[in-house]
Order: structure tokens, then C-alpha cells, then sequence
């Protein structure tokens, strides 16, 4: 039984940070852009973040994009791209 209370605290510890990330990149991305980006639009894959969303949002992103990528840079997140 403790074992898979191990088991569950960490996935759960795991999942939390996962929620903490994406909550920040979305807070970042309001920020430098002022668009509200939902958590089913991104992906953030071996430092790769990746948005699925409308092509007029994307140009914004795409324009911002350094300013996003060093923003996010300076919060500790290791994102290397916007794609």
C-alpha cells in the first residue's frame, strides 16, 4: 500500500508542475502579446513549445516571439523555440 501511495504523490507532484508551466507560459504569453492563449492550444514538447491556434494569433506570436522566448527564459523555463 505505501508503494503505491509513493507512486501516487509523485505522479501528482509531476502533473502539478506540468499545470505550474503551462499556467506560466500562458501568463507570459498575455503579457508580452495581450492574447489569451487556453491550455488545450500549446504544447510544450523537449523544449520545443508548440501553439495550435488562429493564423492571426500566430503572427502575433510569431512577431513577439523573442521577447516571449527570453521572457520565459528568465522564468526558468528551458524553451528553445516557438513553433
Amino acid at each position: 500500500m505505501e508503494l503505491i501511495n509513493g507512486l501516487l504523490a509523485r505522479y501528482t507532484k509531476l502533473f502539478g508542475d506540468k499545470q505550474l508551466e503551462v499556467g506560466l507560459i500562458i501568463e507570459i504569453i498575455k503579457k508580452q502579446t495581450g492574447l489569451v492563449i487556453k491550455n488545450n492550444e500549446l504544447n510544450l514538447k523537449e523544449g520545443i513549445l508548440y501553439l495550435k491556434t488562429k493564423p492571426k494569433y500566430r503572427l502575433e506570436l510569431i512577431l513577439n516571439k523573442q521577447k516571449i522566448l527570453d521572457e520565459l527564459n528568465r522564468q526558468g523555463l528551458k524553451v528553445l523555440d516557438l513553433k
